[in-house]
């Protein structure tokens, strides 16, 4: 079994990195999370959302061993400790 690390990262400039394996792999200009989404997050399947119909057919197959969402900054580290385990 390969295990691969995914992380997204949403900063206080409102800047979305897309970092997998500890590298990055892609950036672009996010938007700010309300602090009262009108949806909740969805993680594998996001069918039947106020985001939009995406139908079965883009389901996540696979394993989620660990999700973890933060509200706030972390230090540098913290990340890097996390991807290591």
């Amino acid at each position: 079994n390969d295990w691969t690390f995914v992380l997204g990262v949403l900063d206080g400039k409102q800047q979305l990195r897309l970092i997998v394996d500890g590298k990055e792999v892609a950036r672009a200009k996010g938007q700010a999370i309300d602090a009262t989404p009108a949806d909740a997050m969805s993680l594998g399947m996001d069918s039947g959302s106020l985001v939009g119909e995406y139908g079965d057919d883009n389901g996540f197959e696979g394993q989620l061993r660990d999700v973890r969402y933060y509200r706030g900054p972390l230090q540098e580290g913290e990340l890097a400790k996390w991807a290591s385990r």
